[in-house]
């Protein structure tokens, strides 16, 4: 936009305040907003055919005052040839309130510099600019009679200076009480990377080793208990031994992480020295990853807008970021504790494989009697009763000495109830007497009586060793050994969170430090600025958008501290901070001065201004006000004849602030502009100008105004 007042200028006069012009702006120039007066309007006419040049993008000239003569408004050719110039005429600096189809003139508001000052203020802004220019070049005859309806009530500079203190002194205070909790333990962080174990390792040699051994003795304890087992005299059982070896194997593992985490602690980042033993022992940790800006934002940053949004103060952030700094940091961990929880010594006990075979079953004297039983059924008598008698008490004493232990001590009361059954079921045989059987059923008596005697010892048997190998607890290796390989990766990945942590660890003390910086800067603002500017009278909704554009700069000056990739000091975060804030509360403070108070700082995404139900509508009844209805006019009583009679619907240009779009764009016209200036609001009416009360004339009568 490029302005040139030529009021009170001669022609000379006229042509250097032009020449001025285009050594000041260059010779293209998008928009001329030209003001002159009415009665040199054609000794001036030479710049109006110099601006007539495809330089100019957009002309629109203001005439002010009554012409000299009384011929009605001589007009320069040039400046209103073609399709794209208009003529704002305005007789009456002052103006008065006027509808269309009433001839009756009532004062216009008292306002300094009149009507033409708000006028030319409109024009100023490159959005009313270009559409009256393109409303007043339709007008016939190229010249119409501006007219205003503006609103009141729009937030002034001191508004936006109470309401920037008075979010500021908010910021400021001294309450140290997050607004929100810190983030849970582990919320924000990256995916647990996996931490391996290479093949051929000592740790991975022992894990083979310890399950190996396990496996053989699985293999060697589903023979326990069957009739080789029992009936062929080998001792020690190789159950035994497999069980005890795989013991040994199996301690030697949470022997080795234990002595590793001993080396390199499991919550510190391991030094280069730690690192060469972790490759030595065969542990690969994840390389080291660079911080994810955008995680590192996501997590912390929505932290720090979560907690401004609700309203904590600068001191309550920096005490949240340091509780945060607690629990980034990685629990400290017993890794000795961890590997005992996950492979209890108890197991380990069990393992050695020299408990007690589990007593004998009480029942066992019972079948004894029943074999004697039949066998004194069969040919031999007492006899027969007697031998298979002493084969049961032998098979059930075989079944005592072979289990691992002194099973015969343990058992002699229950072999003496044994003897006693079979000594009894004798005694019963000798006493019945010969029974009158074929030689069929008493064969049959003594194959049963001895298949019993038999089955009964392996049946007890087989079961006692079951018993003996669950109580030895090797059915829970392989969980257990599951368990501590997932116990001692765990640990070892506290490794790789210790790195991460000191990462996270640098973001939170940096942002720590940016913080006291944005505190340094606003504290310094609102010394520099007195009461006096505007600490009462703001309205609560100016002050809510104000509060939250200085949100986003509190978080726009943190931004830089999170995933710095230059890994810079706190203190250089805190002067950094401290300009950056400075800087833009400045520019802030500048774009509020030239676009009014409603203008948001240079990081805002989100401008828009939530008002108060009975302002939007009050603001958007301005701005729709009828074009036909009362305006301040800027004409006098002696101009009503110069406008055209019966057009109730002049053109109108409708304006209202860009940030209260959300707000009125339901209740406004559809064409209405929505301009960035937050200062102004309501219409700019075009009244024409009857086309007989204006003459054209140009240079000379032989020459037109383009060779001119």
């Amino acid at each position: 936009m490029a302005e040139l007042d030529l009021r009170g200028t001669d022609p000379t006069q006229a042509l250097k305040l032009l020449d001025e012009l285009w050594e000041t702006r260059g010779a293209g120039t998008g928009r001329v907003l030209v003001t002159d007066e009415s009665r040199l309007l054609m000794p001036h006419a030479a710049v109006f055919a110099r601006l007539r040049t495809p330089l100019v993008g957009a002309l629109l000239c203001v005439a002010v005052g009554r012409p000299g003569g009384a011929t009605g408004l001589e007009v320069p050719g040039p400046l209103l040839a073609g399709q794209d110039a208009g003529l704002l005429w305005v007789p009456d600096e002052a103006g008065h309130g006027w509808r269309p189809d009433g001839p009756a003139l009532i004062a216009g508001p008292d306002v300094p510099g009149g009507g033409l000052a708000r006028l030319r203020e409109l024009l100023r802004l490159p959005e009313v600019f270009d559409r009256t220019a393109v409303l007043a070049a339709a007008v016939p005859g190229g010249v119409s009679n501006p007219g205003m309806r503006l609103a009141a009530g729009l937030p002034d500079d001191a508004e936006f200076a109470s309401a920037l203190l008075t979010a500021i002194s908010e910021l400021l205070e001294p309450d140290a009480r997050p607004a929100v909790p810190p983030l849970e333990e582990g919320e924000g962080e990256p995916e647990e990377t996996t931490v391996r174990v290479r093949d051929g390792s000592p740790l991975k040699a022992a894990g083979e080793r310890a399950e190996a051994a396990v496996a053989g003795a699985h293999t060697a304890a589903e023979r326990l208990g069957g009739p080789s087992s029992l009936l062929l005299f080998r001792r020690p059982l190789p159950a035994v031994g497999e069980i005890a070896h795989a013991g040994q194997a199996v301690a030697e593992l949470p022997t080795h992480w234990g002595t590793l985490f001993a080396e390199v602690p499991a919550d510190i980042e391991p030094f280069p020295g730690q690192h060469r033993l972790l490759r030595e022992k065969g542990v690969l940790l994840p390389e080291p990853e660079k911080p994810d800006r955008e995680q590192v934002r996501m997590a912390f940053g929505g932290y720090v807008a979560e907690a401004l949004t609700r309203g904590s103060s600068l001191a309550g952030l920096k005490e949240g970021l340091r509780e945060q700094q607690q629990r980034v940091v990685p629990p400290r961990l017993d890794a000795e504790r961890e590997l005992d929880r996950a492979c209890p010594a108890e197991v380990l006990d069990r393992l050695r494989g020299d408990a007690r075979l589990p007593r004998s079953q009480a029942w066992l004297p019972l079948p004894g009697l029943a074999v004697t039983l039949l066998a004194g059924l069969g040919p031999f008598g007492v006899a027969g009763a007697a031998a298979f008698g002493v084969i049961y008490v032998l098979l059930i004493g075989l079944s005592l000495v072979r289990g691992p232990g002194d099973g015969l001590r343990d058992e002699r009361a229950p072999m003496m109830e044994t003897v006693a059954a079979c000594v009894l079921g004798c005694f019963l045989v000798g006493a019945v007497g010969p029974v009158d059987l074929s030689p069929a059923l008493r064969l049959a008596s003594v194959l049963l009586a001895g298949g019993g005697a038999l089955a009964t010892t392996l049946w007890s048997w087989r079961s006692r060793c079951r018993r003996w190998v669950r109580a030895t607890g090797l059915e829970e290796v392989p969980a257990v050994l599951a368990e501590l390989d997932a116990t001692a990766l765990r640990l070892a990945a506290g490794w790789v969170r210790a790195a991460r942590g000191r990462a996270g660890v640098a973001d939170l003390v940096r942002a720590a430090a940016a913080v006291a910086g944005v505190r340094d800067a606003l504290a310094w603002h609102a010394e520099t600025r007195p009461a006096a500017d505007g600490r009462t009278g703001a309205r609560v909704e100016l002050v809510a958008s104000v509060r939250r554009h200085l949100r986003g700069l509190v978080e726009a000056a943190l931004e830089p501290c999170w995933g710095d990739p230059a890994d810079d000091l706190p203190t250089v975060h805190q002067e950094r901070a401290c300009t950056a804030t400075a800087d833009r509360l400045t520019e802030w403070e500048r774009r509020a001065s030239l676009h009014g108070a409603l203008e948001p700082p240079p990081s805002a995404s989100d401008a828009s201004l939530r008002m108060e139900e009975a302002d939007a509508g009050a603001l958007a009844n301005e701005v729709a006000h009828r074009p036909d209805g009362v305006m301040w006019q800027l004409l006098g009583p002696g101009e009503l004849a110069l406008t055209r009679d019966g057009d109730r619907h002049p053109p109108c240009v409708r304006f209202a602030p860009e940030a209260t779009r959300a707000a009125l764009a339901a209740r406004c016209p559809a064409d209405t502009l929505w301009i960035r200036s937050s200062r102004h609001a309501g219409v700019l009416r075009l009244v024409p100008v009857r086309p007989d009360a204006v003459r054209q004339s140009w240079t000379s009568d032989g020459d037109s105004w383009e060779t001119t």
